[in-house]
């Protein structure tokens, strides 16, 4: 009678048992799945800028924008914090963004022309342009003065395909031979930032590049 008993306990909390053996299982699928896919899972909506095998993400939760190097906060027209280690500070309208880049100082015109957003002017204190289309993004940018001792150096960008997740590729060079390159832009993103301070956004993460381990610098 005791032995019945026993069964009758071990069969009642069976369901019980399995219910729980399952949802641990199911999770340890859904952490297996998330590593899967790398150090970039979030569900933040992320710009990602790859050269040759170097990555920089930043991913955004407004007014913060966070990268390996960066700690931003965008908030009424005004990016300021630390890209690339370095602090920095810009007001941003419709038609400009004046204050300081990482490396020196910032002072842009913003033009929307044909679908497309040219930027012109100082960025690091250095010249820039940059022109940002539907379908592909160009120009160059100095990178932050000092990151290679007392010689400047320009970092430029022919990015002419999309891909058909939507990224930007192409090719860019800062040191030595082009690098394959690729630009990936969240539609999330576009959707939380003006065209102006996207564009601001965009020089500054462009003239702060994640190095290929092949470049001398």
């Amino acid at each position: 009678m005791a032995g019945d008993l026993q069964r009758s306990r071990i069969m009642t909390s069976t369901p019980r048992l399995f219910r729980a053996a399952l949802e641990v299982t199911l999770g340890l699928v859904a952490l297996s799945a998330c590593a899967t896919n790398g150090n970039r899972a979030t569900d933040r909506p992320e710009v990602a800028l790859r050269r040759s095998s170097a990555w920089t993400t930043y991913s955004f939760a407004l007014p913060r924008v966070i990268g390996p190097t960066a700690e931003l906060q965008l908030k009424d027209g005004v990016l300021r914090g630390l890209m690339s280690s370095r602090a920095m500070d810009v007001t941003i309208a419709a038609t400009e963004a004046n204050g300081f880049g990482p490396g020196g100082p910032a002072s842009l015109k913003i033009t929307e022309r044909d679908g497309a957003v040219e930027v012109d002017g100082l960025w690091n204190g250095g010249p820039v342009h940059f022109t940002f289309g539907p379908t592909s993004v160009r120009g160059s940018a100095i990178v932050a003065r000092g990151r290679t001792g007392a010689r400047e150096l320009s970092c430029g960008y022919q990015l002419d395909r999309l891909d058909p997740s939507g990224a930007f590729v192409g090719s860019s060079g800062c040191s030595g031979l082009p690098q394959e390159t690729r630009l990936e832009v969240s539609p999330a993103v576009r959707k939380m930032l003006s065209p102006s301070e996207l564009a601001v956004f965009l020089v500054a993460a462009l003239a702060s590049p994640p190095f290929a381990p092949q470049e001398r610098l």
